[in-house]
């Protein structure tokens, strides 16, 4: 099981991920084409690997985990599959035309792959590669593709951050609903967005 956190940085994107022996546990960050790997004890550790297209570039970089410690980045023309332990990157989605936007957020939730892009909700097969469909369309669920977050929650359930709070998607029925609205404790523009619960 892996635990993750997304925090947008100026250099990048850092990915706090801390796995089972099945992943290689560790804090990752981008930086330029590079995946860095550091560990909470001793600091850095070395670069994973450096592959050109691998990601978006330090402001709009997006890195999140999946099932057996994957590793996914947001590349410059599909999304790409780290493997920490060998070192080697790949890119496992090729964009087509359901890309009508920059793409946004990225989050997994089972065997599945999703990403924002304007007001809709993409679901891509990261074992295959292929585009799945689009599980709606709902203005004011994001707040932008590159201000798009999105985290995984239980029962197959996605949060996005959206216009004036955060909305859940319901990725079997293809729903989403505003299930908290912002009131007067928003004092600034929201930043980092993670759910947490029992496995």
């Amino acid at each position: 099981m892996i635990t993750a956190k997304n925090v947008r940085l100026g250099c990048g994107m850092l990915l706090l991920a801390i796995a089972t022996a099945s992943a290689v546990p560790g804090v990752y960050l981008t930086t330029g084409d590079s995946l860095l790997r550091y560990d909470l004890n001793t600091g850095f550790v070395g670069v994973v690997g450096t592959f050109p297209g691998a990601t978006r570039g330090s402001f709009s970089d997006l890195l999140t985990t999946g099932p057996g410690g994957r590793i996914y980045s947001l590349g410059n023309s599909g999304i790409w599959q780290w493997d920490v332990g060998q070192g080697t990157a790949s890119q496992i989605i090729t964009f087509g035309p359901e890309l009508t936007a920059a793409p946004g957020g990225m989050a997994t939730s089972g065997n599945s792959l999703y990403l924002t892009v304007g007001d809709s909700l993409l679901q891509y097969d990261p074992d295959t590669g292929a585009f799945i469909g689009i599980v709606g369309t709902f203005p004011g669920a994001t707040r932008g593709s590159l201000s798009d977050l999105l985290t995984s929650g239980p029962g197959n359930r996605i949060y996005s951050l959206g216009n004036s709070g955060v909305w859940q998607w319901n990725v079997t029925k293809g729903t989403a609903s505003e299930v908290i609205t912002f009131g007067a404790e928003v004092t600034s523009t929201p930043g980092g967005l993670v759910s947490l619960h029992s496995p």
